[in-house]
């Protein structure tokens, strides 16, 4: 059993009677995200697979992608969902488990006995007789001119495309309503609590438990919230929806960048074999040749690309449900490397643990070795090869892009915008200089971009050691790697060495600790925060830090804030 998970034997904390609760900005209306709504659909029917509803692209805010600012309705979402709910449950009807009745007979009743476990279960909440006798009266009138199947199938399109289960439609319990200076506030209600909880640490609808004690009217209690974020963190269903959390704050997605030039890094990444017979076509092949070596390059970027996001996904999931602290994520030492990526961090595969990872792109497979990767040039996911390779260009390093990177999502300080006549630097040119870092010094000497670049070239020079794949490097150009930098703007500032003092200032950094809890609200609430939100945020930041930077306890604090169980009323809404 995890240390953190003994922290459920606690007694309930003393009540605090008199103390104003703490709760944030106006509550957003959450859309539920692709992930959510295929988990959804499938727990909905009890069916295991479903085809996979794709939704269109959604646009990142502050990495993530459930910003309610940027999900208003398109008419292509939703023919989208019209078309994937309506698929889904045609392949659900393939079933009869679900029903709760023997559909052989095709009788009236059953059909309205399965519309009737759809719906509770789908709305997650009691349901009104008006309700219920909207959808059997729809169901009815389809069934005399179409049939049992068809107005069955019809009949649940309609259910799941009603804002009850496309949205955490919150309204509060007006019983429980209170009044500040920025306005009006109360609990949700015992089933928007269940369902908030739920979709958060599981990302699917909430379990009998959860429903079970919404009915006894016990989830406004933030002891039992506590007790039940834990027992749904122990279920294997947290682990996905918890990384996908990470993944999202530490810009998984950004392997798709990951394009190395082949002359430069072959060497890198190439058996014996496979080097032998591309040093020949580049020399004699023909144009045919030089085209398929293109392609087999290709596949070779995606190989890689493919093996750092699941060392990503491993390594994140050992360390959150595993030792379970921040610093941990910053400074682990192990790795999880196929038999490409081994070759750049320059280890041996070993004896250590496999795992036969398959992506979600592709049905891509991978064979991944657990090994301990050099303390001397490893210390956690920003030695990794995601973080390294994913912030470079195809020829060298970019230690603006990894600078900008720990700035924003790290420290959240994000950076002034340039000038608009400021020139990009290039990967070549003519100007007097050796190594990648001298050639990023002109950020500096231009008194245009000294303001900014000082700050931000400080955080990216410490890993000049690591090239555009993430490979170790003593030289650069046969030159000495100079890794040193003097940070600005942290509450860690000063001189450093290299980049593996500056992932141990990192990891013990305030600031650091207080960014991930602003992240984690932000990501939690759906929305960008406001003035309103600040006390409830800081107050989270408080509590994570003095209790050591344990990450699964700060996803206990958070759903059992105020500003988790409670809804601030918009401004002229009527109670």
């Amino acid at each position: 059993m995890l240390f953190w998970i003994s922290l459920i034997a606690c007694k309930p904390e003393p009540q605090s009677d008199g103390i104003p609760p703490i709760v944030g900005g106006e509550s957003a209306f959450h859309r539920l995200t692709e992930t959510q709504l295929n988990n959804a659909l499938r727990d909905v029917f009890d069916v295991d697979y479903l085809p996979h509803l794709s939704l269109p692209p959604e646009v990142a805010v502050h990495g993530f992608l459930n910003n309610e600012a940027t999900r208003a309705p398109s008419p292509y979402l939703i023919e989208s969902i019209q078309r994937g709910i309506f698929t889904a449950v045609e392949t659900a009807m393939d079933e009869t488990s679900w029903m709760g009745c023997w559909p052989d007979t095709d009788t009236l009743e059953c059909g309205q006995q399965a519309l009737n476990v759809v719906q509770e279960r789908a709305w997650r909440r009691p349901i009104l007789a008006s309700e219920r006798d909207w959808i059997h009266g729809l169901f009815a009138n389809w069934y005399e001119s179409e049939g049992f199947e068809d107005a069955l199938t019809m009949s649940l399109s309609v259910l799941l495309q009603s804002p009850d289960f496309l949205y955490l439609v919150e309204h509060g319990d007006p019983s429980t309503s209170q009044s500040d200076d920025s306005g009006s506030f109360s609990y949700l209600s015992h089933y928007e609590i269940a369902s908030r909880l739920s979709f958060f640490l599981h990302g699917t609808i909430p379990d009998s438990r959860l429903l079970s004690l919404a009915s006894e009217k016990k989830l406004q209690d933030s002891y039992t919230v506590r007790q039940e974020a834990r027992r749904l963190l122990q279920s294997s269903k947290a682990r996905p929806v918890v990384q996908q959390f990470f993944q999202q704050w530490l810009d998984h997605g950004v392997a798709t960048k990951i394009k190395p030039d082949m002359v430069t890094h072959m060497k890198t990444v190439l058996s014996s074999e496979e080097l032998t017979y591309f040093e020949y076509i580049l020399s004699n092949g023909t144009i045919q040749e030089r085209i398929e070596l293109d392609e087999f390059w290709g596949a070779i970027q995606s190989d890689v690309q493919f093996a750092f996001q699941a060392e990503f996904n491993l390594f994140v999931d050992d360390v959150v449900f595993g030792q379970g602290s921040l610093e941990a994520l910053l400074t682990d030492t192990r790795g999880y490397v196929s038999s490409r990526t081994a070759r750049i961090y320059g280890v041996s595969i070993g004896d250590g643990p496999t795992y036969n990872y398959e992506t979600d792109n592709y049905y891509f497979d991978l064979s991944l070795h657990q090994t301990e990767l050099p303390e001397a040039q490893r210390n956690g996911i920003l030695t990794q090869g995601l973080f390294l390779a994913g912030h470079s260009h195809p020829i060298q390093p970019a230690p603006v892009l990894r600078g900008v990177f720990i700035r924003e999502r790290l420290l959240c300080i994000p950076p002034a915008s340039p000038p608009d006549d400021i020139p990009a630097i290039g990967e070549t040119g003519t100007g007097e200089w050796t190594t990648n870092r001298e050639r990023y010094a002109q950020h500096t000497s231009d008194p245009n971009c000294a303001s900014c670049h000082q700050s931000i070239d400080g955080l990216g020079f410490p890993f000049e050691n690591y090239d555009t794949l993430g490979a170790w490097r003593d030289t650069d150009n046969g030159a000495p790697v100079d890794a040193t930098s003097s940070l600005l703007g942290t509450d860690f500032d000063g001189d450093i060495q290299d980049g593996l003092e500056l992932v141990n200032l990192l990891s013990s950094s305030e600031m650091v600790h207080d960014c991930l809890v602003t992240n984690l609200y932000r990501y939690g609430m759906h929305r960008t925060e406001t003035d309103l939100d600040a006390k409830a945020i800081r107050q989270l930041q408080e509590q994570f830090w003095e209790g050591g930077g344990l990450i699964p306890n700060l996803l206990v604090q958070f759903v059992s804030s105020d500003s988790f169980l409670m809804r601030r009323h918009p401004m002229g809404e009527v109670e």
